[in-house]
């Protein structure tokens, strides 16, 4: 064999080992990456796992500070953010009644159109968006001015149409016609379909539907260039250790918000809705989980604590 054919034979045994580590060296990249992938999953799981019962724990100590005696100490209904310590953990809680909410199914139409403004809506937009949240729990097939009932959702490209009954949750509304993930953030905590009634009682309200609805508040014979004063909150009646009206049948449940602080300023958030019930062990039952899930920081908006 000549001396230029050994150089060409080695030329492509030196251009094959160079493939083959070159393809190795992607393997071992690839498999290095998703192995970094899943334990960073695995680690998400178990942080949200943790998360999940220590709002757990921040809903039994809410309860528990609702049962105090010692009105200084005890907590009101009032929506406000509490920080309770637990675990080497800052958890914030918060308390209210489900009738201090605008249910989806029984507030009038001037209502809705009242919460969906608030929401930013322009009163055209508004209008449309109140006629399809209609259109979604009547029991009929016409569709109203600026609603949408099957044929209207079809032709938009949805797999699905307005169900014809009342919302059994709020998460629901996230289907209704024209209904954006943004919006729906910004609605959410001012909304239940658990209060039993039409009307809002503001004295079990959080500040955002207070702040919602102090224009129905006010003199009527004030001058508006004036801003609203602040409308004071009157202590809840309570009767051995537990708030009067909290129980089912007289307007809803008992509403615990409780924020969970997570690594990279993420916010785990999740709400039950609760009964207070002095025959049970723990004091009372849980009548729904609301929606959970991780915040992240750029979604602060979805927080009562960004309020």
């Amino acid at each position: 064999m000549t001396n230029a054919a050994l150089r060409t034979q080695s030329g492509i045994a030196l251009i094959v080992v160079l493939w083959a580590l070159a393809l190795l060296t992607t393997v071992a990249a690839s498999i290095t990456f998703t192995q970094r992938t899943e334990i960073n999953l695995n680690r998400s799981q178990v942080e949200q796992v943790q998360a999940r019962q220590l709002a757990q724990a921040g809903v039994a100590y809410a309860v528990y500070m609702l049962q105090l005696q010692d009105t200084e100490y005890a907590w009101q209904t009032d929506g406000e953010l509490r920080p309770f310590q637990f675990d080497g953990r800052v958890l914030l809680v918060a308390v209210y009644l489900e009738r201090g909410l605008v249910d989806l199914n029984r507030a009038d139409t001037l209502l809705m159109e009242k919460v969906l403004a608030s929401a930013g809506l322009e009163p055209a937009a508004a209008s449309a968006m109140r006629d399809a949240i209609e259109d979604w729990k009547d029991a009929d097939d016409d569709h109203r001015l600026e609603g949408a009932e099957a044929p209207q959702y079809q032709a938009a490209g949805y797999r699905y149409g307005p169900v014809n009954a009342p919302f059994r949750d709020i998460s629901e509304l996230r289907l209704v016609y024209g209904m954006t993930a943004d919006l729906y953030i910004r609605l959410r905590g001012l909304l239940t379909v658990d209060s039993g009634r039409a009307d809002v009682d503001l004295m079990a309200s959080p500040q955002a539907v207070r702040d919602l609805l102090a224009g129905d508040l006010n003199d009527p014979g004030a001058d508006e260039s004036e801003p609203a004063a602040a409308q004071p909150r009157l202590p809840l009646p309570r009767a051995g250790g537990f708030v009067i009206g909290a129980g089912g049948g007289t307007g809803g449940g008992l509403r615990v918000h409780v924020e969970v602080p997570m690594a990279q300023g993420r916010r785990y958030v999740t709400e039950a809705t609760l009964v207070l019930d002095n025959r049970l062990s723990n004091g009372f039952r849980i009548e729904k989980w609301h929606e959970a899930g991780v915040i992240f920081p750029t979604q602060a908006s979805d927080s009562r604590s960004a309020d």
